[in-house]
């Protein structure tokens, strides 16, 4: 039996990664409890995708460290982070679309050398049937709608087994019956154990899905708790608004 390393699944410490004259994110430190579902919120240009890239090895921080399950990962590479256990989605969405659904979950399937072909095939289909789209296994990726490819987003990051799932604005533009299962199986990925930061302008989702909620603004954290204290919080208010914090309108 695996023994999980005590303390937290993840720890960012003092995090911050800058874009020429732009401070994307300034001395950002965060904590995920394995099992946790933490929604991240903010106003454009907050750094909550900037925040996703460096956890998942897609930028470098400048300062600052990050460590997974207790080993230190800032700086490696996303495969290898991807390997390691933390899966991601994007918002917007990236799938291969001159293959089929199917062969679109085999990508990350087949990098598990201890299976074979077949029962990557199998586990591919299985969840194909869990979100919906056994039907569309052998269509081409490019004629999915675009719900359906950030379905297909949720079954390559269920092909990969993570225990941390990062999910950038998975609901935008998505019609109500797929948000419905994107729901679902969010709370059954969280239910099975696995952690989950959830970004996402749906504020209704946030609250419906998460117990915590860490807002940032200007590459900052401003809160950190329930969904009812961040909502009600005056900093996020302010950012949200647009006033700083003389209160004049920014």
């Amino acid at each position: 039996m695996t023994l999980l390393p005590q303390g937290p699944l993840l720890e960012a410490e003092s995090v911050s990664k800058r874009f020429g004259g732009l401070r994307a994110l300034d001395a950002v430190s965060f904590t995920l409890e394995a099992g946790e579902l933490v929604g991240l919120i903010g106003p454009n240009g907050s750094g909550k995708t900037t925040f996703l890239n460096v956890l998942s090895g897609f930028y470098t921080p400048d300062t600052g460290c990050i460590r997974f399950m207790g080993r230190r990962i800032d700086g490696q590479e996303p495969a290898t982070l991807a390997a390691r256990g933390i899966a991601r989605t994007f918002q917007i969405t990236k799938i291969f679309r001159r293959i089929t659904v199917l062969e679109n979950l085999l990508v990350p399937g087949l990098t598990d050398w201890t299976i074979g072909r077949q029962a990557a095939g199998e586990k591919a289909r299985a969840i194909l049937a869990r979100l919906d789209l056994e039907r569309l296994m052998d269509a081409p990726a490019s004629s999915l709608s675009g719900g359906q490819a950030k379905l297909v987003e949720f079954g390559r990051v269920m092909m990969l087994e993570p225990r941390l799932i990062l999910l950038d604005e998975p609901f935008g533009g998505v019609h109500p019956t797929l948000k419905r299962l994107m729901h679902d199986t969010i709370r059954d990925w969280n239910a099975e154990g696995r952690s989950i930061i959830l970004i996402s302008h749906d504020m209704g989702s946030i609250f419906d899905l998460c117990a915590r909620v860490v807002a940032l603004h200007a590459g900052r954290v401003i809160a950190d708790g329930t969904p009812e204290a961040v909502r009600n919080d005056e900093a996020v208010i302010r950012a949200y608004l647009g006033v700083d914090d003389t209160g004049a309108a920014s």
